[in-house]
């Protein structure tokens, strides 16, 4: 490449696939004449080579126009670029596009060659499609590519309301009895077909609501309702509760009914998640070895096989792909006659189906009160407190597919007692200052490090503080359609508060809507839970 400048002439070289000769005598007429060449036929390629030489006001002029020019025919191409470049802000438009254009981006070649994270993405976000669509997006994607895509279907699972299919479509998918996917899909198809034959056609109320209420989605059926579910903590200082609250966030949170109380008092410090609509409890303060499930159909509460060991405390706990996995947390030494406990770095895991415990890995970095959640095949664990007592910025990612657990990256500081939350897509980290994170995920760059089975030479994660709440120690938090929730919690000079804020995560510095719950309550656990609204008969004063 030759350029000239004052009669001067010099040859550079510059050899790379990001800087083609076109582009660079683009940025030699905008450096020496101030010429603004942006176009649309030659804006990536600009952008491109702007990314590799570090040229930041050329590159943001690129995104900017490219923001400005975007169209829905090739949103979901110039969505892939931006990931590939690992431009955040492009990337955000691109998607926000792609949703909002859902039912023709749906129909796009182009939606085949997404990587997996990118079509997660769009269903978790996506409001617009029927249960048929989705269900045939997911098969088409997964179809496309069915080698390497099969072992991610039961990812996608959870985006798809199989009892509400049409009949039509669920004639068709019967032929999937013998299909590659038949493992999977079997007692899915199972559930609609006996949700339409007995629940639908026979009338049966008890039949609908008991398959309704194994669905992970968010549903707002006549007899089946996504309900915010408070699980434990305490009203007045240390004084542990067992009870089981329920809120309608319609509703403001102005009314409170009980469910089924936990069968034990396990104390503060417990850990729960969920997996197909059912809440898993485990250890904690006063039975660190206790484990058990609420079963929302049923309103009931099963007792499961203890925790292995000594139990635990103050650890995390995240379910993917019929697995729960405990991370971390305090565990008793053993034969100490102090009762001394240690930091735990094990990971363990219970399978739902077998019902059995096992040992599935070691972090990394042993943490307690630290917090986790889910995206596809990996779970990430944010922050905690290691066995020096020190909180740490520290992101560690497990891949549950093959087992390697490696450090992702860091959070913008240390910081123990966060919470994590994902719709499926994008995780959300509500922190003890007030700032709600949202996580971009490299991918492609995780991806090769799963495969290479190596320590990542660069982050893989990294975080954008989208919205901001009232900070608070000790708070819950989930995710409720569109909006992060946060409540209760004590502030800092340890007061319990009664305030819930709502802020919606897919609009960047959106206003949050503050209500009251009716008593300030600290360190339990949120979830959204499909209730059967039988089952809500008790109010709670």
């Amino acid at each position: 490449m030759t350029a000239s400048r004052e009669g001067v002439s010099s040859v550079i070289g510059i050899t790379h696939e990001d800087v083609s000769q076109q582009a660079f005598e683009c940025l030699m007429d905008v450096l020496y004449r101030g010429t603004d060449v942006i176009t649309k036929e030659n804006a990536k390629d600009i952008l491109r080579m702007s990314v590799y030489l570090q040229i930041k006001f050329l590159e943001d002029h690129c995104v900017g126009f490219l923001c400005k020019n975007l169209i829905v025919e090739t949103c979901l191409e110039s969505w892939q670029f931006a990931q590939k470049y690992d431009l955040e802000d492009f990337a955000e438009v691109c998607y926000k596009m792609s949703v909002d254009k859902i039912k023709i981006t749906a129909q796009q070649e182009e939606l085949l060659a997404l990587p997996k994270s990118m079509v997660l993405i769009l269903l978790s976000l996506q409001t617009q499609l029927s249960a048929d669509d989705i269900c045939k997006t997911v098969f088409c994607w997964v179809e496309a590519k069915q080698d390497t895509r099969a072992v991610h279907l039961i990812e996608f699972l959870p985006f798809v309301c199989f009892p509400l299919l049409s009949s039509q479509y669920l004639c068709e998918l019967v032929v999937y009895f013998n299909h590659p996917f038949r493992e999977v899909l079997f007692d899915k198809i199972n559930d609609a077909l006996t949700y339409n034959m007995k629940g639908v056609q026979n009338s049966d109320a008890t039949v609908r609501k008991r398959i309704l209420a194994r669905q992970p989605l968010f549903l707002n059926a006549k007899e089946v309702q996504s309900r915010v579910v408070m699980i434990g903590g305490y009203e007045e200082a240390d004084k542990p509760l067992n009870r089981v609250i329920v809120f309608n966030p319609a509703d403001y949170f102005y009314y409170r009914y009980s469910l089924a109380s936990l069968p034990e008092d396990t104390g503060l410090d417990f850990a729960s998640c969920s997996w197909n609509n059912e809440v898993y409890v485990s250890g904690g303060s006063q039975l660190p070895k206790f484990f058990a499930v609420y079963k929302p159909g049923d309103n009931e509460w099963e007792v499961l096989p203890s925790l292995p060991g000594n139990g635990r405390e103050k650890h995390a706990m995240a379910a993917n792909n019929s697995n729960i996995f405990i991370f971390g947390g305090l565990e008793k030494i053993p034969k100490s006659k102090k009762g001394e406990k240690v930091v735990s770095s094990s990971i363990l895991k219970y399978c739902v189906k077998s019902k059995e415990w096992s040992v599935f890995g070691q972090l990394p970095l042993g943490v307690q009160e630290a917090t986790a959640a889910v995206l596809g095949h990996r779970i990430y664990l944010f922050g905690g407190v290691g066995g020096s007592r020190e909180n740490t910025d520290m992101v560690q990612c497990v891949d549950t597919l093959s087992g390697f657990v490696y450090q992702a990256g860091r959070l913008p500081s240390p910081m123990s007692g966060a919470r994590a939350v994902s719709n499926g897509g994008h995780i959300y980290v509500a922190t003890p200052t007030g700032g709600i994170l949202r996580m971009w995920e490299k991918f492609s760059v995780a991806d090769e490090i799963e495969k290479e089975k190596s320590q990542a030479n660069e982050p893989t994660v990294r975080f954008k503080e989208m919205a901001k709440f009232t900070g608070r120690s000790n708070f819950g938090a989930c995710l409720y359609a569109r909006e992060l929730i946060v409540c209760g919690g004590e502030n800092e000079e340890r007061q319990l508060m009664d305030t819930v804020e709502r802020v919606s995560v897919f609009v960047d510095k959106a206003p949050k809507v503050q209500n009251t719950i009716a008593r300030g309550a600290a360190k339990f656990d949120l979830h959204v839970v499909n209730i059967p609204l039988t089952h809500l008969t008790t109010q709670v004063y």
